[in-house]
């Protein structure tokens, strides 16, 4: 997968500042920890694209090399309004699931040999870099993602968690469970249709037809 742009990343960043406070609220950057909610290579990127912001008129405050008292302006709000839908990659789908070993013969043949059937990519948590921000990460991945698909067995916090952001969201959400669990779905969640899967191969049916009724085919680009 390509690297992100310029123009992405500082969207990234704009994105984030808002999401951590209100207009006029003064939200603090420490370049060696905040990083990666850019998608940034290393701090000194992150940096680079902090006093561009500023340059741009985007954000007010003094960026140093260890941290960044900042302010998104009234154009930086624009900015963000109106760059808000690009944010979002049109072929990624989240797949929210237990990581349990067990389960990873789902994921691979299954969800992903599925949804990418469908024409999309299936994205997992555990693709990305655990770093001390990872909750950052989630967030943002989920903001990308087109559909989020929340497998409950094992009935794991982090699914639910993740489901309930995508809806906050108005993300689609696709709920599965596999069928020896089925019993077990939580009473908040049980009136959502759930796809019941058996072994990974059906599985793969399942989610492409159900993705494809969802959101449609994806046609796929030729290499």
């Amino acid at each position: 997968m390509d690297s992100p742009s310029v123009a992405h990343k500082q969207a990234r960043l704009l994105q984030w500042l808002a999401g951590r406070g209100t207009p006029g609220s003064k939200i603090k950057i420490k370049m060696a920890d905040d990083w990666p909610v850019a998608e940034c290579c290393n701090s000194e990127e992150f940096h680079y694209h902090c006093v561009e912001l500023t340059r741009r008129n985007f954000v007010v405050g003094k960026a140093t090399t260890e941290c960044f008292l900042a302010m998104l302006s009234t154009e930086g709000w624009r900015e963000l309004e109106i760059r808000n839908h690009e944010l979002v990659d049109d072929d990624r789908i989240f797949v929210a699931m237990s990581l349990n070993k067990s389960l990873d013969n789902a994921f691979k043949k299954g969800f992903k040999v599925g949804i990418e059937a469908a024409g999309y990519q299936a994205y997992r948590v555990d693709q990305a870099l655990h770093l001390e921000r990872i909750d950052l990460k989630i967030i943002g991945d989920l903001r990308r993602s087109r559909v989020i698909v929340a497998d409950v067995t094992d009935e794991r916090p982090n699914v639910y968690f993740e489901a309930g952001f995508a809806m906050a969201l108005n993300k689609p959400v696709i709920w599965s469970v596999r069928e020896d669990q089925k019993d077990k779905l939580h009473f908040d969640t049980r009136q959502f249709p759930h796809l019941i899967w058996k072994d990974p191969g059906g599985l793969a049916m399942q989610i492409e037809d159900l993705i494809a009724g969802t959101v449609g085919r994806r046609a796929r680009e030729l290499v």
